[in-house]
């Protein structure tokens, strides 16, 4: 387990809506992520998880992404 990651909200990160630093342990967020409703969440959850997947191995990272291309069939996110 790591130092605590500190979560600051801006009023405005121009064109990004978010962004981490992972050796700052400090995700920066957009005001505009509380405009729509789960916005919030859906941008948190993934600015969190730039800290888990620094910890997995190469392997790990591309068995996890073998689940995405089975779950989301024709999706391209990564």
């Amino acid at each position: 387990m790591g130092r605590p990651i500190r979560v600051e909200i801006r009023p405005s990160l121009g064109t990004h809506i978010a962004g981490a630093s992972i050796p700052g342990r400090l995700i920066l967020l957009d005001a505009a992520v509380f405009a729509r409703h789960g916005e919030f969440e859906r941008v948190l959850i993934h600015e969190l998880f730039h800290f888990a997947w620094v910890r997995l191995s190469n392997e790990r990272r591309r068995g996890w992404e073998q689940v995405l291309k089975r779950e989301l069939p024709g999706k391209h996110y990564w």
